[in-house]
């Protein structure tokens, strides 16, 4: 197994793939309600050096929080996932976004540990096991962890990028960093739209800075897909975890 299939076979272990994955010709596609509302996953991806990225597409620029452009040795790999899933909007909430429970379902088979109340120390699982730091931060109208001006102007950015994003209930960031793979960093920045009473549209845009390991990994886009595919059904899979009421046990 080739190193980056650590980092993006996120789901091979814990999701029955069943959404149809349909690539986009826009990098910043439209979003086509009909064609989601029956399962499907819309996506754009492309990969970029560093000037290319800033000369064909500024206006992603406010999207690297990390400033992984900065590092002239990178490629950058961008792109857009829409999808619908079946849940309330209001389950899009902070307690849900930071619980530790629901960051492990969605991680697939990656282990996850809890280290603070926005860091998660994340282990791959493998012969040779591999880690990163993600950092999550959660913002809505009601309550926002978005730590500095960086973040904030990331979300801002969104709400430009994509009119129906202005709708949000909420937005999530996700920063990883410290890998131990040749990558420098990532960037998760996800909506959350309410459409009817259990269904949410859920927009992300992802942005990666690789290495030139990783960059030249023949298997890079099939994986990122894979990834796609599966993230909508970990989602919709999600059930709370039952209390046990102790008195009853005695």
């Amino acid at each position: 197994m080739r190193f980056f299939e650590f980092l993006l076979l996120l789901v091979i272990l814990s999701a029955t793939v069943q959404a149809t994955v349909t690539e986009q010709k826009d990098l910043n596609f439209k979003i086509k309600s009909i064609e989601l509302f029956k399962g499907d996953v819309h996506y754009s991806f492309e990969t970029f050096t560093p000037s290319a990225f800033k000369k064909k597409h500024p206006e992603f620029l406010d999207l690297d929080s990390l400033a992984m452009l900065k590092v002239k040795d990178a490629t950058i790999l961008m792109s857009k996932l829409a999808y619908v899933v079946n849940k309330p909007v209001g389950f899009f909430d902070h307690e849900h976004m930071s619980n530790e429970n629901f960051v492990h379902h969605i991680m697939g088979n990656q282990h996850v540990k809890k280290l603070s109340p926005n860091t998660f120390m994340i282990t791959i699982p493998g012969v040779h096991e591999e880690d990163y730091k993600m950092k999550s931060f959660f913002d809505s109208d009601d309550l926002s962890t978005l730590p500095n001006s960086r973040v904030i102007q990331a979300v801002r950015a969104t709400k430009q990028l994509d009119v129906i994003s202005q709708g949000a209930s909420s937005t999530v960031v996700r920063e990883m960093t410290q890998y131990s793979l040749p990558i420098i960093g990532t960037v998760n920045l996800i909506s959350y739209i309410p459409l009817k009473e259990n269904k949410t549209l859920v927009i992300t845009y992802y942005l990666m800075g690789l290495k030139p390991r990783a960059a030249g990994d023949p298997d890079l886009k099939k994986n990122f897909l894979k990834e796609a595919k599966g993230l909508k059904d970990l989602i919709d899979s999600y059930k709370e975890p039952v209390e046990v009421d102790e008195s009853e046990q005695k």
